[in-house]
């Protein structure tokens, strides 16, 4: 109601090529823009074996791997880069106080044969911002390493994160997941037009870069998801590690 999000919003194309898209969302409901937008390159990979869309002005987008499912069930390949261009950045440079970058998430997904997709599906920071809002809600701390509070000190207490000023969220693994955040940041962000974090943001404006690729034009038949099935069984038949565990793919637990 305070104009955050704009209600039956079609996306406005800005660009419309064979094999390039880029739509303003005009802050419509992200996950009905957000299936547009995804149907629109997969409409356009079927036809030239290949899209770039780029998406700003986004509400927000919900869970990214939703858009690489809907790829995956037309059996192509996508990556999807997301960021939130101010309003939702919570997460600190590595070596840094100070959030300067949104929780990116990045996803990945893969059509497989005969079976449920690989899709990846994670955050460019320790932790989602809704699993800090989950855990606060339940009352149980998080891990050690997801978050600061407002002062800089490492803390288990979802609370810590929702002060005045607010705690910040560490990216995951140090300088590596810093990196993959920064990359995400610059393609959902500088590279769509929806521009990267900064501050003095109102709203949730979401940016979104997502590629796809249709792998029956690169090689023939199914050539492609039998490799993934061969290789896939081959990583799972390593010794799991604890007696009664098994080794998993991104996508199969949340299948």
């Amino acid at each position: 109601g305070a104009g955050n999000v704009v209600a039956n919003q079609s996306l406005d194309v800005i660009i419309d090529s064979p094999t390039l898209i880029v739509a303003d969302g005009k802050l419509g409901f992200g996950q009905w823009i957000g299936k547009q937008i995804t149907a629109i390159g997969i409409g356009k990979c079927k036809e030239q074996g290949m899209s770039i869309v780029a998406l700003r002005n986004a509400g927000h987008l919900g869970r990214i791997g939703h858009y690489a499912e809907m790829a995956a069930a037309e059996g192509l390949v996508s990556l999807h880069f997301v960021n939130t261009s101010g309003l939702g950045m919570f997460v600190v440079p590595s070596g840094g106080l100070d959030a300067r970058l949104s929780v990116n998430p990045i996803a990945v997904g893969f059509p497989m044969a005969g079976r449920p997709p690989f899709i990846l599906d994670m955050a460019a920071a320790s932790a989602a911002e809704g699993k800090l809002k989950v855990a606060r809600n339940k009352g149980v701390p998080v891990p050690a390493g997801w978050i600061l509070d407002s002062k800089g000190q490492p803390t288990t207490d979802p609370n810590d994160f929702y002060t005045d000023p607010m705690g910040v969220i560490l990216p995951f693994g140090g300088h590596d997941g810093y990196g993959l955040g920064l990359v995400a940041e610059i393609l959902a962000g500088a590279l769509t037009g929806a521009g990267c974090s900064q501050p003095g943001k109102t709203r949730l404006e979401q940016g979104m870069l997502s590629i796809y690729v249709d792998p029956q034009k690169l090689q023939s038949g199914d050539a492609f998801t039998e490799e993934i099935g061969r290789y896939i069984d081959f990583v799972k038949t390593s010794r799991p590690s604890t007696p009664d565990g098994k080794v998993l793919i991104p996508g199969d637990i949340e299948e």
